[in-house]
C-alpha cells in the first residue's frame, strides 16, 4: 500500500510541475503580448535608424563598415534582451537587413492569433504593410520576463497547420520588403 501512496504522489507532483510550466492566466497572456509588442517598437527604431544612416551613406558613396559595426552591437543588445539566447535562434534572429517599411511594425501590424501551449506562448502577427508576411512568434518565460523562444515566417507551405500541432516545419526566418537593403 505504501509503494502505491508513493506513486500517486509522485503522479500528482508531475501534475502540479506539468501546471506549473503553463501560462495560467490572462495575465501572462498579456505580459507576453507586452513583451512581444515591446521587443517590436525597439526592432523597428532600430531598423528605422539603421536603414537612414545606411542608405545616407551608401548615398553620399561613404563606407558603410562602422554603421554596420555599430548596429550590429545595437542589434545584439536587443536581442540579449528580449531573445532566449541559444546558437539557433539568436543566430536566425540576428540580420543586418534594414527595409522600408520596416520589418517590425507595431502599430501597422495586427496579431492575428494566440495559442497557450505547454509553457509558452504563440502569437501570430501579420504585417499590414510590405509584403504581409506572418510570423509567428514562440514565447516563453525566462528570467522573469517572456522571450521570443522562435521566430517563424508563416509563409511557408506549413502555415496551414495548426500552431500547436507536433508536425515540424522549417519555417523560413528572412522578410523582404520593396526597398531592403542587407549586408
Amino acid at each position: 500500500m505504501r509503494t502505491r501512496s508513493c506513486s500517486i504522489s509522485g503522479a500528482r507532483r508531475s501534475v502540479k510541475r506539468q501546471r506549473a510550466r503553463q501560462p495560467k492566466t490572462q495575465m501572462e497572456l498579456t505580459q507576453a503580448r507586452a513583451s512581444l509588442r515591446e521587443f517590436m517598437l525597439a526592432m523597428n527604431a532600430w531598423e528605422t535608424a539603421f536603414f537612414r544612416a545606411r542608405t545616407e551613406a551608401l548615398e553620399n558613396n561613404k563606407g558603410t563598415a562602422e554603421i554596420d559595426d555599430g548596429a550590429r552591437a545595437a542589434l545584439e543588445s536587443i536581442l540579449a534582451k528580449w531573445a532566449v539566447v541559444d546558437q539557433g535562434n539568436f543566430g536566425r534572429l540576428v540580420d543586418l537587413g534594414a527595409a522600408d517599411p520596416p520589418t517590425y511594425h507595431p502599430d501597422g501590424d495586427a496579431e492575428e492569433s494566440a495559442e497557450v501551449g505547454q509553457g509558452v506562448i504563440q502569437l501570430v502577427w501579420v504585417q499590414r504593410d510590405g509584403l504581409q508576411n506572418r510570423f509567428r512568434f514562440t514565447m516563453k518565460p525566462f528570467a522573469g520576463r517572456w522571450k521570443i523562444q522562435k521566430k517563424a515566417n508563416g509563409r511557408d507551405p506549413c502555415s496551414d497547420q495548426t500552431i500547436g500541432s507536433s508536425a515540424e516545419c522549417n519555417l523560413t526566418a528572412t522578410p523582404v520588403s520593396r526597398r531592403s537593403i542587407a549586408c
